[in-house]
């Protein structure tokens, strides 16, 4: 008998821990927070080309872009196909401006306790240096059961960027829902 009570204690333990981990998980603690990459001055990049993805069936690129001039960037939308051009150009043209390049990688799924809206399961913003190619800055979201509106999460994640790019300067993210 206080075999049999051992192995329900470790069981009771296992079982603890794993719904430990599953809260954790499901409550967003999975979320990788933004992060500066090769110590960049962020700071001095104001002008950022917006990746126009080839599939975009929840119209995410045209919200990205109108957030990003909202916070100060001056964006253009281009073609994926057209990167390489503008690289070159930059590189022959020996551009003292810093650019950026910005691609967005996103899962979206309909939620029915959303009213039938749509929450991202996950989302990656990247930032890459135009010049040099090299990722500057990167900040996502991941959350297996999306519990807010994709317009939620792209405030929330321009919060961090808006911070990020213009330090000491009013957020326009700050409380919008």
């Amino acid at each position: 008998m206080a075999r049999m009570s051992e192995e329900n204690r470790i069981r009771i333990c296992g079982a603890s821990f794993f719904l430990l981990v599953l809260f954790l998980l499901s409550t967003g603690c999975a979320t990788s927070p933004s992060r500066r990459v090769l110590g960049r001055h962020l700071e001095n990049y104001r002008k950022v080309y917006l990746v126009k993805g080839k599939e975009d069936p929840r119209e995410v690129t045209p919200r990205v872009l109108s957030r990003l001039q909202l916070a100060g960037f001056e964006v253009t939308e281009v073609p994926f196909d057209t990167i390489k051009e503008l690289r070159q150009e930059a590189v022959e043209k020996g551009l003292d401006q810093p650019v950026l390049v910005c691609r967005i990688g996103y899962v979206s799924a309909s939620d029915p306790a959303l009213y039938n809206s749509h929450a991202f399961q996950t989302i990656q913003i990247y930032f890459y240096d135009l010049k040099k190619g090299d990722l500057v800055y990167k900040v996502s979201h991941f959350d297996y059961h999306a519990t807010f509106p994709e317009n939620t999460d792209l405030n929330r994640l321009f919060v961090q960027i808006s911070d990020t790019f213009f330090p000491g300067q009013p957020n326009p993210f700050i409380g919008r829902k």
